[in-house]
């Protein structure tokens, strides 16, 4: 079995990406990894900066 994160611009940041795996790892091991409200948190600054037009922070 195999995890993985879609990695839509290896250039940014993938914060969602990491949730989703440890949400996956959390399902699989009947295990609660930890608060993941910080990476939502960066998740969410990450959106902001490229809706604010700050792509080329990122080296898209």
């Amino acid at each position: 079995m195999g995890l993985y994160g879609e990695l839509l611009e290896p250039n940014i940041p993938q914060y969602r990406a990491a949730k989703s795996i440890i949400q996956t790892l959390e399902k699989l091991t009947y295990q609660k990894l930890g608060d993941l409200s910080e990476l939502d948190a960066k998740a969410d600054a990450v959106d902001k900066q490229l809706d604010g037009g700050m792509k080329g922070d990122y080296d898209l």
